[in-house]
């Protein structure tokens, strides 16, 4: 494998790891930094090439964190809802319904 496209391979699989969790914030750091830009220009591609990719990667980025806020407004007000009922019902070893405190 030639150089240039290793270097192709390194900026495509930086990413794809953009969705994983655990990497996305190295490969920001990827883009953000001076390996974008080394790899980019070994790779021959140019300026606006370049200005592309990192705009599609901003977008990228923006849609996994709104994403990422939606979730979490929806576990908290999923949360909220289940506090401010205070009780729910569960099944009992004699196979009845039954009220109970919930587990705080």
């Amino acid at each position: 494998m030639g150089i240039k496209r290793l270097a192709g391979a390194v900026i495509a699989q930086a990413m794809d790891d953009l969705s994983d969790d655990a990497e996305r914030n190295e490969c920001i750091r990827f883009f953000k930094g001076e390996g974008f830009r080394m790899c980019a220009e070994t790779a021959d591609i140019d300026l606006p090439a370049q200005i592309t990719l990192l705009n599609l990667v901003n977008k990228m980025v923006n849609s996994m964190v709104c994403e990422t806020k939606r979730q979490k407004t929806a576990m908290a007000n999923a949360k909220r809802m289940h506090q401010k009922s205070g009780k729910y019902l569960h099944a009992t070893h004699t196979n009845r319904w039954s009220r109970a405190v919930a587990v705080k």
